[in-house]
């Protein structure tokens, strides 16, 4: 079992709980462990959550696929480690890489 402690940044200015509602509706048809854990976390406090489409999980990297949300708006949405977010082209901030060290010093697993 994973037990899931939750921290978020969020680049564009969306709320909690529309953070949640992509990002567990993203991961609501991955099989993964931490992917479980976060649809688990918007369940039990009764946030929204909704079947992805154009769904690819990646061996080793994370998942991407298209999220439409409750607002009506649809994001492409790309889960999982620095690799898939190299891929992307997200870059994070000095701010965000002192947090991720801290986490990984602590024996931490985070996804993007």
């Amino acid at each position: 079992m994973v037990s899931l402690v939750l921290m978020c940044c969020a680049l564009e200015s969306i709320s909690p709980e529309l953070f949640f509602e992509l990002v567990g509706s993203a991961e609501s048809a991955s099989e993964h462990p931490l992917a479980r854990a976060v649809v688990d976390y918007c369940k039990q406090n009764n946030l929204k959550v909704t079947q992805p489409e154009h769904f690819q999980a990646l061996s080793g990297l994370g998942i991407v696929c298209s999220v439409k949300a409750s607002t009506g708006t649809t994001y492409e949405m790309a889960v999982g480690n620095r690799s898939l977010m190299t891929q992307h082209g997200v870059q994070t901030t000095e701010l965000v890489e002192e947090k991720l060290s801290g986490l990984e010093l602590q024996g931490k697993t985070y996804v993007f």
